[in-house]
């Protein structure tokens, strides 16, 4: 009977610390959108599609947003930085 109790207790420890783990993890799309990308450099043909599907040129300081999609051709290029 102690061993029996003895490995269910390491189980229910390790099975929690699992769960901890995991749940400390996981992020909700509400946080994961919290933290904006931005815009640093850019060169040749850039463009950002926003999500409601207007298209404008990427411009550095820029800020986008969930949704948005950058296009470039095969001389663009962007770099993003995620944060202020």
């Amino acid at each position: 009977m102690i061993f029996t109790s003895r490995v269910f207790s390491r189980a229910s420890l390790l099975l929690m610390a699992l769960f901890v783990s995991v749940s400390l993890q996981a992020q909700t799309p509400t946080q994961a959108q919290a933290v904006a990308w931005r815009v640093t450099k850019s060169s040749g043909a850039v463009s950002v599609t926003r999500a409601n599907a207007d298209s404008v040129s990427l411009k550095e300081g820029m800020t986008l947003d969930a949704g948005d999609t950058i296009r470039t051709d095969q001389t663009g290029r962007a770099l993003l930085q995620r944060g202020s």
